[in-house]
């Protein structure tokens, strides 16, 4: 049994009346529970829970309230395979977000259009992906390798991305940073 009121997944009839008089003396945290309700109940109502989370973004102040919400509408529509309305939110999302806030969006956005082989979306995927390259380079500095025309070619050239890596410094292979795991690519 769940302790919190807004985590059970339970949905019936008294169960909602009960969320909407807790949540009705809700001020503060309204926003909060109703993500949470809504993120229990996806996936065995998923038509309520899209609805909970509209109720959350038009109640919401800030947009790392509202992305989230978004980024959720955009899962529950993926799983009831409704990818328009998916893409739509991911769109959304990114559109309040920005390449700052709406990163899992984008690279969520990125990972349907090659998913589900959306060609008409490549271009649009493509450019929120330099996107996030150009900002990773920045917040990195200059580094001396690409993986982007790895990436853009038709099937990886024949060759996944992870061939470049030999080409990077050592300190930025993110497995040598353990002791325990040491990078194949690495040099003994």
């Amino acid at each position: 049994m769940v302790a919190e009121w807004y985590l059970s997944p339970d949905w019936d009839e008294q169960a909602q009346a009960d969320f909407r008089l807790r949540l009705s003396h809700e001020r503060d945290r309204r926003v909060f529970y109703l993500g949470q309700k809504a993120a229990a109940i996806a996936d065995e109502h998923p038509e309520d829970a899209l609805a909970l989370y509209d109720q959350k973004i038009a109640a919401a102040e800030y947009e790392d309230e509202i992305v989230p919400a978004l980024h959720a509408q955009a899962m529950i529509h993926f799983r009831a395979g409704d990818y328009e309305a998916m893409f739509s939110a991911f769109e959304r999302a990114i559109e309040v977000g920005g390449e700052f806030t709406a990163i899992a969006a984008i690279t969520d956005y990125c990972s349907a259009v090659g998913l589900l082989r959306d060609e008409t979306r490549y271009d649009t995927a493509l450019a929120w992906l330099d996107k996030l390259d150009t900002r990773a380079m920045t917040q990195l500095g200059s580094l001396s390798w690409d993986l982007r025309p790895a990436r853009r070619a038709p099937s990886f050239a024949g060759k996944p991305a992870i061939a470049n890596w030999p080409r990077m410094p050592r300190a930025m292979h993110w497995k040598c940073r353990s002791a325990t795991i040491p990078c194949p690519a690495c040099p003994a």
